[in-house]
Formats: structure tokens, C-alpha cells, sequence
């Protein structure tokens, strides 16, 4: 193991902490799992800390934003051409989020057409009175998408000074959301929460593509603080009210765990569960649109035959993953008769 660690690693490591993230929010999704019923577990006394797992499953997505602000940083530094960014980024996401939400939307009714353009085509989420929330992250993630020319441009210029102030923007704009358009504030806030996570990873990325480093002796004191936090955050208790300022919290220990896995990779020389977890993590978007669409409908035709739920949540999840690799390649031949194999 080197003495120092170099940021880029996040992006060599990327397949294999997005296949985790993948896993934990599928295990978020999973919400009729209670580890708790389990004697075993309870014996081996697993169960509190996987139930607490489940709960925060949720910091996968922080994941996902987190390397997607990475990995923008580093395309849209290719060349800077805005135009190619925009058709990378939106060939490798709109179709496959289109074929799912489309069937979906229509399979989950609607009141009126323009009800149901708003959730099937993924807008609705940032138009007052919405009631999906099934494909929010998509739909802020093209909103990110179209915004990151000028927070790139923002962080080339003013580098970690205007990181974090485009994320103390975002949650001054939050709370004044929350003050003075409560309703509107409770529809997109779980979206606008994770905005500092999202530059903070852009930012990494920036200093990555710049050489940047840090020790190596860091890990321990970061893995011992990785471990504090979430300690503090499974007691913690915080009014239905200030639920929100959850998702700030996870920002520390999602930054941590990245960190970690990312040199955890490197000393394992890439090995170990690099291969499978990057399988997962090749396949992420579809299992993410995927997994739970297929939960929640199948609850009223098959029911778990053991206390915990696991047998119920294990066969969706593989029936997912089958249909993911069936959805990527749908979604490649779309993109090629439409828009023809150009290049990432």
C-alpha cells in the first residue's frame, strides 16, 4: 500500500461503489424486511445494526450523486464542448429511465393526460402538486445535468471556496423553501438536500484530474470517525419536522465511506469483491428503476413465507437484475437506431 492516496482511485473504484450503493438502496427499498424478527440474528445481535443499515440505506443515493459529480467534472474537462457532455450524459440515462417510467406511469394511473406526461416524462417533480416521487432522483439528475456547465465553471474559477458556496446556496434555498413554500418545500426537498454532496464529489473530482492526494495513515482515524458517526446518527432522534436535516448528516460518513472503500480497493489490488460489486455497479440505473417498481407491484400476488421477508425481497431482486440486463440492452438499441453509435 502507498503512503499516500490519490483521489483518482475514486474514479478506478467507481463500478465497485456504485455496485454497493446499489445493493444498500435495494436494501432501503426493501421495506418489509425487519431483521429484527430473526432469532439468529438477534442471538448473534446483527439484527439492530442491519435494521439501522436498512434505515440509512438511503446514503446510497448520496453515493450515486457524490461519483456523478465526480465523474461530470472529468467529462465535461475533456474539452469543454457543452453540446457532447450534454448528449453523453443524457444517451446514457433518458432512454433507459424512459422505457421503464413510460409503462409505469401508465401502470399507476393518472387523473388526466397531462397528469400523466408529468410523471412519465419525468418534469413533474419540480411542478407544484406533485404525487410521484417514483422516479424523483432521474428527474433531479437531468435537472443536475443541465446546471453543471455552471457549476463546473464555478468551481474551476473559485475551486473549494465556490464548492462550498454553491452548497451553502442550496441549503439557504432549502430553508427558505421551507419557510415561505412549506408544500413545495416538502415535494422537492429530497432532492434539493442532496445538492452540497453532488458539488462536494465534483469538486473531489477537480482535484483528482489536478493530482491531488492524502495520506495514507488517514484511513484509520477515518474509518474510527466513519464508525463514531454512525453510532451517533443510529441514537440520534429528530423531530418529524427537522426530519430533512437527516440527509445533511449523511454528507460526513458517505464522504468517509467512499474514501475508504476507494483505498480498501487499492490494497486489495482491485481484487476481491472489485469484480462482482462492479457487476452490480455496471448495472446500477436499471436496477435502481427496477427493483423497486417490482417490489412494490408483486406485494399483492406473492407474500414472504419467513418472518423476516427475505424470501420475498431475494426473488424480486433477481427478477430485477434479469430484467436490468435485458432493459440495458433494450435501452442500447434504442439509443443506436435513434441516434446512431456515436462515441462516449
Amino acid at each position: 500500500m502507498s503512503s499516500r492516496f490519490a483521489l483518482r482511485r475514486i474514479g478506478d473504484s467507481r463500478g465497485m461503489i456504485m455496485g454497493l450503493a446499489t445493493l444498500w438502496i435495494a436494501l432501503f427499498h426493501s421495506n418489509s424486511l425487519d431483521f429484527l424478527q430473526s432469532e439468529t440474528l438477534l442471538r448473534l445481535h446483527l439484527a439492530g445494526t442491519l435494521d439501522f443499515l436498512q434505515k440509512i440505506g438511503n446514503c446510497g443515493v448520496d453515493i450515486f450523486l457524490f461519483l456523478s459529480g465526480y465523474g461530470l467534472y472529468h467529462s465535461l474537462s475533456r474539452d469543454g464542448a457543452v453540446l457532447p457532455f450534454y448528449r453523453r450524459r443524457f444517451r446514457r440515462v433518458l432512454p433507459t429511465v424512459l422505457l421503464v417510467s413510460i409503462p409505469v406511469s401508465a401502470m399507476l394511473g393518472a387523473e388526466n393526460l397531462g397528469e400523466y406526461c408529468r410523471n412519465a416524462f419525468l418534469y413533474g417533480l419540480f411542478l407544484p402538486g406533485c404525487t410521484n416521487w417514483r422516479f424523483w432522483y432521474c428527474s433531479f439528475l437531468l435537472a443536475l445535468y443541465l446546471l453543471y456547465p455552471l457549476i463546473h465553471r464555478v468551481l474551476r474559477r473559485f475551486d473549494l471556496g465556490g464548492a462550498l458556496g454553491l452548497a451553502a446556496l442550496s441549503v439557504l434555498l432549502t430553508l427558505l423553501l421551507r419557510q415561505y413554500a412549506p408544500r413545495y418545500f416538502y415535494q422537492i426537498e429530497i432532492g434539493t438536500t442532496r445538492i452540497p454532496v453532488f458539488v462536494l464529489g465534483a469538486w473531489v473530482g477537480k482535484r483528482s484530474r489536478e493530482g491531488a492526494s492524502l495520506p495514507g495513515w488517514l484511513a484509520l482515524p477515518a474509518a474510527i470517525l466513519l464508525f463514531g458517526i454512525l453510532y451517533w446518527q443510529k441514537h440520534l432522534v429528530l423531530a418529524a419536522q427537522y426530519a430533512f436535516l437527516r440527509r445533511y448528516l449523511y454528507l460526513p460518513p458517505v464522504l468517509l465511506l467512499i474514501a475508504l472503500l476507494a483505498r480498501l480497493d487499492e490494497a486489495l489490488g482491485g481484487k476481491g469483491l472489485h469484480r462482482p460489486l462492479s457487476f452490480f455497479g455496471d448495472y446500477s440505473l436499471e436496477i435502481y428503476l427496477l427493483y423497486e417498481n417490482l417490489y412494490l407491484a408483486l406485494g399483492g400476488v406473492f407474500q414472504a413465507s419467513d418472518g423476516v421477508g427475505l424470501s420475498y425481497a431475494l426473488p424480486c431482486f433477481v427478477t430485477a437484475l434479469l430484467l436490468a440486463l435485458a432493459l440495458k440492452r433494450a435501452a442500447a438499441l434504442l439509443t443506436e437506431g435513434l441516434l446512431g453509435k456515436a462515441g462516449e
